[in-house]
């Protein structure tokens, strides 16, 4: 795949992490580990650490694009959590299955990214 191709198709899928779904807004955009355990993924720059677990829809589409620039394996997901939407993220390395949500959530949605599609 040509850089070009990749990168149509990495803002294809990022252009798909919902800020609403079904006319409703998303309150929260969080990250989960590999073992499903939510995560500090909002990089500062100042500080040159993770700070934050909750961050913005911006946020969340930065952080899609670095991990799968990366070459990781990325997914997302949607819940709900006392009727507020959110958006879960995480990324993990072949072989590693994945994704892992947090147990306590449920899935309304999920779309995990195909490297190979085109």
């Amino acid at each position: 795949m040509t850089r070009e191709k990749f990168d149509q198709h990495r803002e294809s899928f990022v252009a798909r992490i919902p800020s609403e779904h079904s006319g409703r807004p998303v309150v929260h955009f969080y990250a989960c580990d590999a073992y499903g355990n939510r995560s500090r993924w909002i990089w500062d720059q100042d500080s040159f650490a993770y700070v934050n677990t909750a961050g913005s829809i911006e946020d969340a589409q930065s952080f899609a694009r670095n991990m799968i620039n990366q070459g990781m394996c990325f997914a997302f997901m949607l819940s709900s959590d006392s009727g507020e939407l959110e958006v879960w993220l995480t990324t993990w390395e072949e072989p590693d299955k994945g994704p892992v949500w947090p147990s306590n959530r449920e899935v309304l949605m999920e779309v995990i990214h195909d490297p190979f599609s085109t």
